[in-house]
């Protein structure tokens, strides 16, 4: 009996914590000045642990599981899908902010008080207030928002979600690494060469659009030519195995990044491209604009 007694109180205090993360959530917004609160909802034992959560302020709920459950809640103003792998809790609070920022639902230069916990856990462990024009130098000053005038929001977040799923997966076990360049299509033309013949081609747009789920697999064996994707911002590819040749970039490179990462910085400094590069060696995901890493996302542990 008292084992049992033991294991109760166990569970209520387990309960109790998340509840008091969800609690002082809205005692830091009001104190911060922050705009919105973010919850990692996979997280939480139970959703009616939302009901902690104090009225009348933005509310981002953010899974890889729970869509549908999510939008039969109440109130619940917005949601966010990310991809379903496990990452650090850092991590996740960066992909979570950077998809939410590419479809507005988060506003540069905002503060965000965040929840997140350890993947699969069941619990929420940590609070962060996350400052935009801090933690992101693209959102600072005058830069400008994330995505360009002729990239969907749809293709960005389908990019990173391909470059995610190959850290992860790899090809046929090994690692890949591979480069996606979205927009100003004709600038960047004029900046690379062809290595190989276009696999792409001849072929129809929409037979050739990277939010086609049929074209998942074709993408993933090409990222193991050498060279990077071209993509137009509506997500049709122009070409893969592209060799790039900007203008030598002004902005240094983190020590170990080779010539995959710097024609990268040097072609969205000499454009208004963005660029997403999953480096190989390490399968860390980078985000760049203006030359600058705006998003840097390591190998996920696992697929949830």
């Amino acid at each position: 009996m008292p084992k049992k007694s033991k294991q109760g109180s166990e569970k209520k205090d387990f309960l109790t914590s998340t509840e008091i993360l969800l609690d002082s959530a809205g005692r830091i917004l009001k104190k911060t000045g922050a705009s919105a609160i973010m919850v990692y909802v996979d997280l939480l034992p139970s959703i009616d642990a939302l009901e902690c959560l104090p009225e009348g302020v933005h509310v981002i709920l953010v899974t890889r599981q729970k869509q549908n459950e999510i939008e039969n809640i109440p109130g619940v103003r917005t949601t966010i899908s990310v991809p379903a792998y496990s990452f650090t809790r850092m991590d996740q609070i960066k992909l979570a902010s950077v998809i939410g920022l590419t479809r507005g639902v988060i506003e540069s230069g905002h503060k965000i008080v965040c929840l997140t916990g350890i993947a699969g856990s069941g619990k929420l462990d940590t609070l962060m207030v996350l400052d935009l024009a801090g933690e992101f130098e693209i959102f600072s000053g005058h830069a400008g928002e994330l995505l360009t005038e002729d990239v969907f929001a749809e293709v960005l977040i389908r990019a990173i979600d391909l470059s995610v799923r190959m850290s992860h997966e790899g090809r046929e076990g090994k690692p890949v690494g591979t480069c996606f360049i979205l927009g100003d299509n004709e600038s960047v033309i004029s900046y690379s060469r062809q290595m190989t013949l276009n696999p792409f081609r001849g072929y129809e747009e929409e037979e050739r659009n990277i939010l086609s789920p049929e074209l998942e697999e074709t993408v993933k064996e090409f990222a193991s030519i050498d060279g990077a994707y071209i993509v137009r911002g509506d997500g049709v590819i122009i070409t893969a195995a592209a060799y790039l040749q900007p203008p030598g970039g002004e902005k240094p490179l983190e020590p170990g990044l080779g010539a995959r990462h710097a024609a990268a910085s040097a072609l969205t400094e000499a454009t208004e491209a963005l660029a997403i590069v999953l480096s190989e060696s390490t399968g860390t995901v980078r985000l760049y604009k203006k030359g600058m890493v705006v998003m840097a996302v390591e190998r996920p542990t696992g697929h949830i």
